[in-house]
Protein backbone atom coordinates (compact mmCIF):
# COMPACT_ATOMS: atom_id res chain seq x y z
CA UNK A 1 0.00 0.00 0.00
CA UNK A 2 3.00 2.14 0.47
CA UNK A 3 4.44 2.22 -2.94
CA UNK A 4 0.88 3.10 -3.97
CA UNK A 5 0.57 6.32 -2.15
CA UNK A 6 4.14 7.23 -2.83
CA UNK A 7 3.48 6.49 -6.81
CA UNK A 8 0.39 9.25 -6.05
CA UNK A 9 2.79 11.66 -4.62
CA UNK A 10 5.55 11.06 -7.10
CA UNK A 11 2.88 11.43 -10.08
CA UNK A 12 1.49 14.63 -8.44
CA UNK A 13 4.70 16.46 -7.99
CA UNK A 14 5.94 15.35 -11.18
CA UNK A 15 3.30 16.84 -12.86
CA UNK A 16 3.06 20.28 -11.16
CA UNK A 17 6.89 20.23 -11.21
CA UNK A 18 6.08 19.97 -15.66
CA UNK A 19 3.30 22.44 -15.32
CA UNK A 20 5.34 24.96 -13.94
CA UNK A 21 8.94 24.67 -15.22
CA UNK A 22 8.34 23.10 -18.82
CA UNK A 23 8.15 26.50 -20.34
CA UNK A 24 11.22 28.34 -18.57
CA UNK A 25 13.39 25.43 -19.35
CA UNK A 26 12.03 24.98 -23.20
CA UNK A 27 13.18 28.78 -23.25
CA UNK A 28 16.49 28.33 -21.22
CA UNK A 29 17.41 25.17 -23.50
CA UNK A 30 16.27 26.43 -26.85
CA UNK A 31 18.42 29.47 -26.42
CA UNK A 32 22.23 27.52 -24.89
CA UNK A 33 21.53 24.98 -27.59
CA UNK A 34 20.93 27.95 -30.36
CA UNK A 35 17.62 25.91 -31.18
CA UNK A 36 18.31 22.49 -31.20
CA UNK A 37 16.37 21.03 -28.39
CA UNK A 38 13.71 20.57 -26.82
CA UNK A 39 12.07 19.37 -30.24
CA UNK A 40 8.71 20.67 -31.04
CA UNK A 41 5.55 19.83 -29.04
CA UNK A 42 4.30 17.38 -32.05
CA UNK A 43 7.75 15.20 -31.22
CA UNK A 44 7.57 12.59 -28.62
CA UNK A 45 10.16 14.09 -25.96
CA UNK A 46 10.48 13.60 -21.68
CA UNK A 47 8.87 16.57 -20.45
CA UNK A 48 10.44 16.19 -17.06
CA UNK A 49 14.23 16.72 -17.64
CA UNK A 50 13.33 19.88 -19.16
CA UNK A 51 11.25 21.06 -16.30
CA UNK A 52 14.45 20.07 -14.16
CA UNK A 53 16.98 22.09 -15.83
CA UNK A 54 14.86 25.00 -15.33
CA UNK A 55 14.69 24.29 -11.81
CA UNK A 56 18.69 23.52 -11.29
CA UNK A 57 18.83 26.53 -13.36
CA UNK A 58 16.77 28.72 -10.93
CA UNK A 59 18.47 27.16 -7.68
CA UNK A 60 22.11 28.43 -9.29
CA UNK A 61 21.25 31.75 -10.05
CA UNK A 62 19.95 31.83 -6.47
CA UNK A 63 23.16 30.18 -4.60
CA UNK A 64 25.60 32.55 -6.61
CA UNK A 65 23.64 36.03 -5.46
CA UNK A 66 23.38 34.52 -1.99
CA UNK A 67 26.99 33.20 -2.16
CA UNK A 68 27.90 37.48 -3.36
CA UNK A 69 27.93 39.79 -0.70
CA UNK A 70 26.07 42.98 -2.71
CA UNK A 71 24.12 45.87 -2.13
Amino acid sequence: MDWLIEYVVYRVLGGVVEILFYWPGWLLLKLLTIGHYPPKQAVAHNRFPVALFAIVFLALIVAVRLARPGP
